[in-house]
């Protein structure tokens, strides 16, 4: 785990320090019109093709960091409170009368 961790904050640099640099240069053209399909307090971010590229690795520098749930302490919670929301309440019933779960 403190790998995959250790992984993720190094993409998230490199992510962080290439979106820096697209920012506050000139750069290429944005492969999205930011402008036309976000507000502009979010288009501003992103300026250019350099930004974009930084933005996405910042966001998919997550996986690393999240992803394996089965390795969290509050991965179970997470997965019944998933599980009964999805089930529509019948497994929470079931868990609360199980005693796995309090309610």
């Amino acid at each position: 785990m403190p790998n995959a961790k250790r992984i993720g904050w190094v993409i998230y640099a490199v992510g962080f320090v290439i979106w820096c640099f697209g920012y506050l240069s000139a750069g290429h053209a944005p492969l999205f019109d930011w402008a036309a399909a976000t507000p502009w307090w979010i288009s501003i971010f992103v300026p250019n093709l350099e930004a974009e590229l930084g933005l996405a690795l910042m966001f998919a520098s997550m996986v690393p960091m999240y992803w394996p749930l089965s390795l969290h302490p509050w991965a179970e919670n997470l997965r019944s409170s998933l599980a009964a929301s999805l089930q529509g309440g019948a497994a929470a019933k079931r868990w609360r009368h199980e005693g796995r779960i309090r309610g």
